[in-house]
């Protein structure tokens, strides 16, 4: 697991110097500030997962497949963590169902 982490992590600092979920617009940009930079910001991001960067460009491997796996995670309810707030299903449907849409069109 926290390999799995590590290696996206990695991924997604190195692929996109961090990046904003500008991928599908509203949705995903209120998503990950509900839910994710207050841990996934700025120089101390944890795992070195940066979600407040620029946005992420799909149309290339890395960027897609980092996204693919914060997805995964994310429709896995790894994260957020239980510890924190939690996303109630209608947020949680948007915010997989526009990245999902946008991992598709790329």
């Amino acid at each position: 697991m926290f390999c799995r982490l590590f290696v996206v992590a990695a991924l997604l600092g190195s692929a996109t110097g961090g990046f904003a979920g500008e991928l599908a617009g509203k949705p995903v940009r209120e998503f990950l500030d509900a839910y994710c930079v207050s841990c996934h910001a700025g120089e101390k991001a944890k795992g070195g997962l940066r979600l407040d960067g620029p946005p992420a460009d799909l149309a290339t491997p890395t960027a897609a497949a980092a996204w693919e796996n914060l997805l995964d995670r994310v429709e896995a309810r790894e994260m957020p963590p239980r510890k924190s707030a939690q996303p109630d299903p209608a947020e949680l449907r948007r915010f997989t169902a526009a990245v999902a849409a946008d991992l598709t069109a790329a």
